[in-house]
């Protein structure tokens, strides 16, 4: 009796040595294929964005510059001392505004930063009207504020956009 129950034990051993064997190949099989699928998938996604990246860096040195440039003209006095350098006044300013509108930014800009940018320079245009009656051309540079904001918050979300990242919040909670 004890020698059919080691025969039943060993039989039973080898069933279950070949269910093992059998499905840990089938294991690997699956392994393996979804590790060459998800590699394939993330390749692709981290080649896709190195091929954009020179653009994006490109995007983000003339939005960062076009802000900047905004919160100058909003914040300049209209007239400027006579040994300010240039890029410090507010005609300096203008002139690199109105450099990038009409030229870098044409290229990079998206949608909305495009409509920010209108906006913004229809303001700009106003306040370059009325600059020989100052008191109205306060009133007219003081909209610039919310417009430099506008523009500063619609280049933010365009960054998010083009790299996908999500920017952190700068609503302190």
């Amino acid at each position: 009796m004890a020698g059919e129950a080691d025969r039943r034990n060993a039989s039973i051993d080898q069933q279950m040595t070949n269910l093992i064997n059998r499905y840990s190949v089938i294991g690997g099989v699956i392994v393996a294929l979804f590790g060459a699928v998800w590699t394939l998938y993330t390749w692709d996604e981290v080649a896709v964005r190195e091929s954009q990246k020179p653009f994006l860096e490109k995007q983000l040195q003339y939005y960062v510059e076009a802000s900047k440039v905004a919160a100058k003209l909003t914040i300049l006095p209209l007239e400027s001392p006579a040994d300010a350098a240039s890029e410090d006044t507010w005609d300096g300013a203008k002139q690199r505004f109105w450099e990038l509108y009409w030229g870098e930014l044409v290229v990079f800009e998206d949608k909305d930063v495009r409509v920010a940018m209108a906006q913004f320079g229809r303001q700009v245009s106003e306040v370059e009207k009325c600059r020989t009656r100052a008191e109205e051309c306060l009133d007219a540079q003081a909209k610039l504020k919310s417009l430099s904001l506008d523009l500063s918050r619609a280049i933010r979300a365009s960054i998010q956009s083009g790299w996908g990242y999500n920017l952190p919040s700068a609503d302190p909670k």
